[in-house]
């Protein structure tokens, strides 16, 4: 009985989902598609457009002048080749272990 309420479930959740996703793929759509319009006659100064002006848009100011700011001086250090220090690491190999029988699957 489980499995079947589960099947019922996962129906009843799919026949809701796909059409919320279809309908949000189109409200998107038409959204995208009513806003291009409105993009394009600002681009290109519809006369006819009541948002329609002569004027270019205003520059955003900057954040920081160009006077501001702080220069920071680099300076080189020498750096030593790693052969100075050696360090003696010594690692052991062990054997392995092959005691385990393969049996081929077929």
């Amino acid at each position: 009985m489980s499995f079947l309420a589960v099947i019922f479930f996962l129906f009843i959740l799919l026949a809701v989902a796909v059409p919320v996703s279809i309908i949000q793929r189109i409200w998107r759509n038409w959204r995208n598609f009513h806003n291009y319009g409105r993009s394009r006659s600002y681009s290109y100064g519809n006369p006819y457009s009541r948002h329609y002006s002569h004027s270019r848009p205003e520059r955003k100011k900057k954040i920081f002048d160009k006077s501001e700011g702080e220069y920071v001086e680099f300076e080189e250090v020498a750096s030593s080749s790693g052969t100075e220090h050696r360090t003696n690491v010594k690692y052991e190999t062990e054997e392995q272990i092959s005691d385990a029988e393969w049996t081929e699957i077929k």
